[in-house]
């Protein structure tokens, strides 16, 4: 059986003299026991760049979407600034999807929700 010594501050820190001889396998903090739980459990660690990948993606999908329709209401910001103006989309049809939106559109959808749902 293995032992572990959890402690708040024992993150990154060299185990106190003398405790190595008692049997003791892990001295850990809160961030590597939870990273030796998800190597035990098979979790994988999440990436940390994972929402910038995802932004990025959603840049070019926008770039491509203003080639056919340069007039979209996020024309001028997203010549201004590509990367805040499609996290700030990105985030605004994050919020619609939770909310229940379902994409669909009719004759009488407004013009930007009809863009979000173009796109």
């Amino acid at each position: 059986m293995k032992k572990i010594v959890f402690g708040l501050q024992l993150d990154n820190k060299v185990p106190p003299v003398g405790m190595g001889d008692v049997g003791i396998e892990y001295f850990l903090g809160p961030q590597q026991l939870t990273i030796l739980l998800e190597k035990r459990c098979g979790i994988k660690q999440p990436e940390e760049n994972q929402e910038t990948l995802r932004t990025e993606i959603y840049r070019q999908h926008l770039k491509h979407y203003l080639s056919a329709a340069p007039d979209a209401f996020f024309a001028k910001s997203f010549s201004a600034d590509p990367f805040a103006t499609s996290q700030s989309i990105l985030a605004l049809r994050d919020e619609l999807l939770l909310s229940g939106w379902d994409g669909l559109s009719n004759n009488q959808t407004p013009v930007r929700l009809l863009t979000l749902s173009n796109l």
